[in-house]
């Protein structure tokens, strides 16, 4: 499960990436009115999110990894990965089709269309963790941690004890989302066998 955890963040950067990217995309003209309603409920998203990331007290932080971390996780991964691709599985008879298609709709019921591939894949690497570990509780864990993380680094920033924002648009070295690529992928393939 420790495996799944730390797979799941050295992906970060990349996915990071991948969002930032997806950000820069524009439609073509004649979709203005989806694209600017599309920015509208991002920006809306955002706004709500860093209401619940605001966390003056120890209680605070404790009640947010609750509510963002523990509880989605256990009930993204027990509809998603449980049942969702458990049925779907048995449907198609082909696992990867039966994991892609469960990430697919992961990210699509999140409503969130510049988060919309970077979700996707997270979803997908979430559905291989089960299949390879046949176990529910390792994408719960890796998927509760994830969220853990970013609810901890958003208290830690809020309170002077790191500069790095999660929530900011720092970059981070090129390098660095190579390194955790590489890193994530060596530990896909490993967490496989």
């Amino acid at each position: 499960m420790f495996l799944a955890a730390v797979t799941l963040a050295a992906s970060g950067p990349i996915i990071s990436y991948i969002y930032e990217f997806n950000q820069q995309l524009n439609l073509p003209s004649f979709l203005d009115t989806l694209e600017k309603s599309i920015k509208d409920s991002a920006e809306a998203t955002e706004k709500i999110t860093m209401l619940f990331l605001k966390m003056p007290t120890l209680p605070d932080l404790f009640i947010n990894l609750i509510v963002i971390a523990i509880l989605p996780a256990l009930g993204e991964e027990l509809f998603f990965r449980g049942c969702i691709q458990q049925v779907l599985k048995e449907w198609f008879k082909h696992i990867h089709v039966a994991i892609w298609l469960t990430a697919f709709i992961f990210s699509f019921i999140h409503f969130e269309f510049y988060g919309f591939v970077p979700r996707m894949l997270l979803g997908a690497m979430l559905g291989y963790m089960f299949y390879w570990s046949g176990s529910l509780w390792v994408p719960v864990i890796a998927h509760a941690f994830i969220n853990g993380m970013q609810v901890v680094l958003a208290y830690l920033h809020e309170h002077g004890a790191i500069t790095f924002d999660i929530a900011g648009d720092e970059a981070l070295p090129g390098y660095v989302v190579l390194i955790c690529t590489a890193l994530a992928g060596a530990l896909l393939f490993y967490f496989k066998k």
